[in-house]
């Protein structure tokens, strides 16, 4: 990825490629998907205290 400097002294990358899968789907800017979905940041949770999220982790660590 070609990087350049700007004046005030920050640097940026912008790539020169598109990477896609065989399907010709590409994950840029939204990310790969999971094999295994869990819950993140449901509202309710948040204000439970929960960690819904952390809570599906633990089981599928339990279940391997």
């Amino acid at each position: 990825m070609p990087s350049r400097r700007l004046p005030n002294g920050w640097t940026f990358g912008l790539p020169n490629e598109v990477f896609l899968t065989e399907a010709g789907l590409h994950f840029e800017a939204r990310g790969v998907p999971p094999d295994r979905p869990a819950p993140v940041f449901a509202p309710a949770d948040v204000a439970a205290g929960k960690d819904a999220c952390l809570d599906r982790v633990f089981e599928l660590l339990d279940d391997s």
